[in-house]
Parts: C-alpha cells; sequence; structure tokens
C-alpha cells in the first residue's frame, strides 16, 4: 500500500503542473499504483516537452519479458531497432511485441538508410508510431515519407563538434535525437557527448547516449530534452533489466515532481 500511495504522489504532482500550465499533460500511473485507483498507464500526448516535462523512451526492446517491463513502468516511448544491431528484431517480432504493448505507449521504429517501402509498410500496419531515421537521410527522403505517412519523424545527429548541433537545428524532422559520435557507428554506442552544447536548441529534442538512472536528472534539470532515450542503461548482461527500467522511468518522473509540491499534495489531498 505505501509503494501504491508513493505512485499517487508523483501522478498527483503531475496532475497539478498540468493544471498549472493549462495544458494537457499525460499522467502518469505504473500498474502497480491500480490499487490506488489507476487503471493504467493514461492517456499518451505529443504535448510533454511543450508544457516543460520531459519524457522517457526505452529503445531496442527484444523480448516479450521487455513488453511486460515497459507496460509495468509505462514510458512514453519504446522503440523496436530495424538496423544491424545486437538489438535488431524482424517485421514478425515486432508485430508480435506491439500487439502486447500497452497502446499509451508509442513505439518508434529505428532505421538507418532502410527502404522507405518497409517503413511505410511498419506505419500502414501500425507496428510502429513514429519513425527513427539513424543513417544518412536527407531533407529529400523526409519528404519522400511524408507523401506516404502522416507518423512523425525523428532524425538522429552524431555530435562530435558544435557544427553537428547546428546542423540538427536545421532538420526538417518534427524530432532530432541528439547521439554520441563514434567513428563507423551510427548510434547505440552507450556513450555521453558535452551536454553543454545543447544549451541553445529552440526546438523539440531527444537527448541519448549513455543515460542511466545516475545522471538523467542532471539531464533533465540542466538541458530540458523533450525526452531522454536509454536503451544499454536499463541492461544487465546485454538485456534488458526491469528494475532497472522501473527506476530510471521513476526518477525521471519524480525529477519533475518537486520536493515541495509533493508533500503539500500529501498533505492537503491524499488524505
Amino acid at each position: 500500500m505505501a509503494w501504491a500511495d508513493d505512485c499517487r504522489n508523483v501522478a498527483v504532482c503531475w496532475t497539478l503542473r498540468r493544471q498549472q500550465r493549462e495544458e494537457v499533460l499525460r499522467v502518469i500511473a505504473r500498474k502497480d499504483c491500480r490499487s490506488a485507483g489507476y487503471s493504467s498507464c493514461g492517456m499518451f500526448t505529443e504535448q510533454v516537452g511543450v508544457t516543460g516535462m520531459t519524457g522517457i523512451k526505452i529503445c531496442g526492446l527484444t523480448r516479450k519479458e521487455d513488453i511486460d517491463a515497459v507496460n509495468a513502468a509505462c514510458p512514453d516511448y519504446t522503440g523496436f531497432v530495424f538496423a544491424e544491431s545486437k538489438r535488431r528484431i524482424d517485421v514478425d517480432r515486432a508485430m508480435e511485441l506491439k500487439s502486447l504493448l500497452d497502446p499509451s505507449i508509442k513505439a518508434a521504429g529505428v532505421f538507418v538508410n532502410e527502404d522507405i517501402r518497409k517503413i511505410i509498410r511498419l506505419c500502414d500496419m501500425e507496428v510502429i508510431d513514429l519513425i527513427q531515421l539513424h543513417g544518412d537521410e536527407d531533407a529529400g527522403y523526409i519528404e519522400k515519407l511524408r507523401e506516404y505517412t502522416s507518423n512523425r519523424i525523428i532524425k538522429a545527429f552524431r555530435v562530435r563538434t558544435q557544427q553537428d548541433i547546428e546542423s540538427a537545428k536545421t532538420s526538417t524532422a518534427d524530432y532530432i535525437l541528439l547521439d554520441a559520435f563514434q567513428q563507423g557507428k551510427y548510434g547505440g554506442v552507450g556513450k555521453t557527448f558535452d551536454w553543454s552544447m545543447v544549451s541553445g536548441i529552440d526546438r523539440p529534442y531527444f537527448l541519448a547516449g549513455g543515460i542511466d538512472e545516475s545522471n538523467v536528472a542532471q539531464a533533465i534539470r540542466e538541458y530540458r530534452p523533450f525526452c531522454v532515450d536509454v536503451s544499454s542503461g536499463v541492461e544487465t548482461g546485454g538485456c534488458k533489466d526491469p528494475r532497472k527500467i522501473k527506476n530510471i522511468v521513476e526518477r525521471v518522473r519524480r525529477s519533475q515532481c518537486g520536493a515541495d509540491l509533493c508533500n503539500s499534495v500529501n498533505r492537503a489531498s491524499l488524505r
């Protein structure tokens, strides 16, 4: 019961922040919180970054156990990797996993220089809700995608210098994703880059690369990304770890709740 009350505190804090900003904001309640009166993960919205709240994406899901873990933790996004990677899955596996995913959690498909027809097919089949491009895809490629789908597009940029940030800022994608640079790799290297370079970004961006429970609160507090993107940071022995997923999602929520607000809600509203 104590855990349910704790979850309720966080969820109510988020609701108050939403009301204060007069914006629709998704209230997250873990399924463990059902005893506290919640029936599901909550309603997804893409207003998170607009209202100043940072979301969280758990990328590289490959197993049913991974789906169970994210359904319990309720992040905002998940990711299925279709590019060359140890986390790569095929279309059939992605269909199976998506069918098990809580519908309030949106799935991104991760691609590197993929045939556009395959991406369109996955969108049409509703296997993916967002398109995440990690290769050399240019504005023409993005424009072509938009001729066939309304799914939102995330374009990844590997950051080595400030010029990489400037290039990302001009992307025609709906969102940009900033990841660490490593020669010969398109992403997923599990290392951070110099986050101070993102300070001047004035558009929604996903922050990726080496994020885990130890640094996620700092990333949110100092740089306010639209969303943090986590993969290896929630793995143990190369597999997604349910405990780490639970902990980092909770840390993202709590880092934006505010201790004073939580305490006042606890005293005044949850008696």
